[in-house]
């Protein structure tokens, strides 16, 4: 099986084992490796997005990633070091010191504001979505391309509480999954949504689906633990959800690739836009789009 990070990656064991910075596009892995790959350090971010590291003291800005200035507009080399305000505004700059001040967002990203599409001047096609949280004593802010959404009159909040009723009818665990799986994909329109369980030695099984009735069934069917390797599915213990829009997009590199503020990868996967691997699977069957929902059974419930 070929590396599936960037065409022009290569496996170096020396930055698996932590002792050279760590970067998913240039690095890469594969079966054999997979399982000792860094996934809470990528180096990386999904290039439909970007990102920036800021100090904590004084929000100057420590790192990039370099697709930076085509989704926001503005050159990584021009912002290095400089104010946040440089990039989001002064009013905006404003606005990101005030929510640090009142509340914790430290590993839980919130929604901060955003950026109106100006394409007039050519300098943003869409509007932009900025998340905030901090990490290891550092900010990320994620930058996102607003959605056009037709659903603009959608009862949210009547489709939610349908869906938690529709779960509280369960009676087995099985019975759970069937009807999650079937309640997710209504809300999300997916092709495909399926519940996959881990069992104790570590493999997967698909226990159970929705999906549209053209596409042939996944259900019961079984893969080794190397597909989905233990440092990805530690992640899901901390990480509920975890989305790839565009499984064929590229990865955008961290600028500088170590924080030289903790002389290391910034250890970050609670946000949106992190660089992620798709499910070896997943790929091969030509999915375009991807996203893990993570649930933990807890003792005695449903068996």
């Amino acid at each position: 099986m070929t590396s599936i990070g960037s065409p022009l990656a290569t496996n170096s064991p020396a930055a698996l084992r932590g002792e050279e910075p760590y970067s998913t596009k240039r690095h890469g892995l594969d079966i054999t490796n997979c399982d000792s790959e860094p996934v809470r350090t990528p180096g990386c971010v999904q290039a439909h997005g970007a990102l920036l590291v800021l100090r904590l003291a004084d929000l100057r800005i420590l790192q990039a990633s370099e697709n930076l200035q085509a989704v926001t507009g503005h050159p990584v080399k021009s912002i290095l070091n400089a104010p946040v305000a440089a990039v989001i505004g002064a009013e905006r700059s404003m606005q990101l010191r005030a929510l640090l001040t009142r509340q914790s967002v430290e590993r839980s990203p919130i929604y901060l504001s955003t950026i109106p599409a100006n394409p007039c001047d050519g300098s943003l096609d869409k509007a932009l979505d900025i998340t905030v949280h901090t990490v290891d004593g550092v900010v990320i802010l994620e930058f996102e391309p607003r959605a056009a959404s037709s659903a603009v009159d959608f009862d949210y909040y009547a489709a939610v509480k349908k869906t938690v009723a529709v779960l509280q009818s369960a009676d087995s665990l099985r019975h759970f999954c069937d009807l999650a799986a079937a309640e997710i994909r209504d809300l999300t329109s997916m092709d495909r949504v399926m519940v996959y369980k881990f069992h104790e030695d570590g493999h997967g099984e698909v226990f159970a689906e929705s999906k549209r009735s053209d596409l042939a069934p996944w259900i019961g069917l079984h893969y080794p633990a190397e597909d989905i390797p233990r440092p990805a599915r530690d992640v899901f213990t901390r990480t509920w959800l975890r989305p790839i829009p565009d499984m064929s997009d590229s990865l955008a590199e961290m600028q500088p690739l170590v924080n030289l503020r903790i002389s290391a990868n910034v250890t970050d996967d609670f946000g949106n836009v992190t660089g992620l691997e798709p499910v070896l699977e997943l790929r091969e069957e030509d999915c375009r789009f991807e996203s893990n929902l993570a649930g933990l059974k807890a003792p005695g419930w449903l068996s």
